[in-house]
């Protein structure tokens, strides 16, 4: 199971935010973001960013619901 701040860290992820953009968007240090990110490779058993990211998509991870982070949709303009 994934804690809400993961599903954050990983929307930023699939939404290809570095690691220091992640952490001013969270209000946390960069490094806190390498943490997530490596919990979430290693509770999703995958080896790469890019298996993470197309496990996010494959899935459909539920967006997260009160976090500061909202991902962008696909269709919204950059």
């Amino acid at each position: 199971m994934l804690t809400s701040r993961e599903r954050e860290v990983l929307a930023a992820v699939a939404d290809g935010l570095t690691n220091r953009q992640t952490g001013e968007l969270l209000g946390i240090s960069h490094r806190t973001v390498e943490v997530h990110r490596a919990r979430l490779m290693r509770k999703l058993d995958v080896q790469s960013m890019a298996q993470l990211v197309a496990l996010y998509v494959l899935k459909g991870q539920p967006r997260p619901k009160s976090g500061r982070y909202q991902p962008r949709r696909r269709s919204d303009p950059q």
